[in-house]
Formats: structure tokens, C-alpha cells, sequence
């Protein structure tokens, strides 16, 4: 299992970039959105990624609920997903809920499988590209991590249920 450690999640923490005003708290009595676009931006981008891993984090759960038979093996991708939600909801902002994929899933444990790696790969997509889109150096570093982190779980998960 691979999970991200040792980094601030928070965009805002890049101590080369100035810290954006959060939505409940302008710091220059601007409007929230009117600050630089940069920190904007990072912040939008922050929003995504967070319900992107919410919604990762409900697929797998519902997956490990639904089939026995993929519970150990699901257990590290949703143990790190909960450990990235997390340290993305430490930075301060709310982020929406599962998108209700969860509860569609196949009765079928082969294909449910074949549903969540085709999530995880989709959600290592996204977090590598809001990487390149990240506007702070250090929010960048953090989303390749949990891309990488993403990677090395996939490359590590069965390809079939596992008794």
C-alpha cells in the first residue's frame, strides 16, 4: 500500500506564493473569486480534486460492501483514499458527496472490479493532469504524489476477486 505522507495538502502552503483569501474568510475585503487568479484557480482546482477522491472513496466502499470477495483486496485503495480525503479536507474547504455510482454497482464482483479500476484510473488521470494545471509548486508536487500513489495501488490490485 502507498499513501502520500510528509506533504501539505493545502495549495495555499507554498510558502513562494502568497496565501489566497479562503471563502469564508477575504483577508483584503475583496470578494472571494477576486483575488489572484492563480490562488483562485489553485482553489477551484482543490475543490475537484476533493470530490474526486470522495467520490473514488464511495465506489470503493460500496465495492468492499457489496462483495466479500473483494474487501481485502479493495482495503488498501480505500484506506488510502480516506487518508488523502482527509489531509484535502484539512485545507479548510467543503467538498460535495459521493456521486451515486456507488449505488449502481454489478452484482457480479468481476465486473464491479473491473468498475473501480476503471475509476482509479480515470481519478489517476485527473490528479496528474490537475498537477500540470496547479498553479503553486507546491500543490503540484502533492497531486503527482497522490497520482503516484494511486498508481502503485492499481499496479498492485488483483485482477480478479480474490477468495
Amino acid at each position: 500500500m502507498v499513501v502520500a505522507t510528509g506533504c501539505d495538502l493545502d495549495p495555499r502552503a507554498d510558502p513562494t506564493v502568497p496565501i489566497p483569501p479562503t471563502p469564508s474568510a477575504p483577508t483584503d475585503g475583496a470578494p472571494v473569486g477576486q483575488g489572484d487568479p492563480g490562488e483562485d484557480a489553485d482553489l477551484e482546482l482543490l475543490d475537484e480534486v476533493r470530490r474526486e477522491v470522495g467520490s473514488t472513496l464511495a465506489l470503493v466502499e460500496a465495492a468492499r460492501d457489496r462483495h466479500a470477495s473483494l474487501r481485502r483486496s479493495l482495503r488498501p485503495l480505500a484506506v488510502v483514499h480516506r487518508v488523502h480525503a482527509r489531509e484535502l479536507a484539512a485545507a479548510g474547504r467543503d467538498a460535495e458527496g459521493a456521486d451515486g455510482a456507488a449505488r449502481r454497482l454489478p452484482r457480479d464482483p468481476a465486473r464491479t472490479l473491473a468498475r473501480v479500476r476503471t475509476r482509479e484510473e480515470r481519478l489517476q488521470r485527473e490528479l496528474t493532469a490537475a498537477a500540470v494545471q496547479a498553479r503553486s509548486g507546491g500543490f503540484a508536487r502533492l497531486l503527482g504524489s497522490l497520482a503516484a500513489s494511486v498508481a502503485q495501488n492499481l499496479a498492485a490490485l488483483p485482477s480478479g476477486p480474490t477468495a
